[in-house]
């Protein structure tokens, strides 16, 4: 279990804008973002003025846009009869925004607080950052739910909470932060985007 403790807040959003997909297009749809959010884990190798080196670059299918959080291990989980470790009580300490790729690294910047970032902290990409849906169609609910169950490191807002905005007005608004998104399916009718309060 991982806790989320940060300021400003940091979502995802997936944005259906197709009222309805086939099959296939939906479950290519599916694999595409399976393969851009797809969970990748490193290391914080140090700092770099304002930025943070992380040991992964696009060899790892990192791409500049993606974001990962910077996870601090906590309580030992244990099973109370065999007394086996079970887990951690992890919690994320922050994220980070991968802002351009080297051969054997990338530079990351921190979104929102980053004090307590050091060295050789563990870092995973897209892991419990919350996401939200945005069905413009009204119809995307099996989709979203193929979508959670696909990716279930994202911290998930219930479908019944899903934004679905009453005009193109506002989803005008949210166009710059989605075009600062890691992952881009236009052509397939999906966008997903992230956001800070900051």
């Amino acid at each position: 279990m991982v806790s989320f403790r940060l300021q400003p807040p940091i979502v995802i959003f997936i944005v259906l804008f197709v009222a309805l997909l086939s099959i296939p297009a939906q479950a290519a749809v599916i694999d595409d973002v399976a393969r851009d959010f797809k969970p990748i884990s490193g290391y914080v190798i140090m700092t770099a003025g304002s930025e943070y080196l992380i040991d992964l670059d696009a060899s790892k299918g990192v791409s500049a846009g993606d974001l990962f959080s910077v996870v601090r291990p906590g309580k030992k989980i244990t099973h109370p009869v065999t007394g086996k470790v079970l887990g951690t009580l992890e919690e994320v300490k922050s994220i980070l925004k991968v802002t351009r790729l080297q051969p054997g690294f990338s530079h990351t910047r921190v979104l929102g607080k980053g004090d307590s970032i050091k060295r050789g902290d563990q870092i995973r990409r897209y892991e419990n950052i919350p996401a939200f849906f945005w069905d413009y169609s009204g119809n995307g609910e099996p989709f979203f739910f193929q979508l959670r169950n696909t990716l279930p490191s994202l911290k998930w807002q219930d479908y019944s909470s899903a934004r679905k905005p009453a005009s193109r007005k506002r989803q005008t608004r949210f166009q710059p932060l989605m075009r600062a998104c890691s992952s881009f399916l236009p052509m397939k009718g999906l966008k997903s985007g992230i956001r800070s309060s900051s």
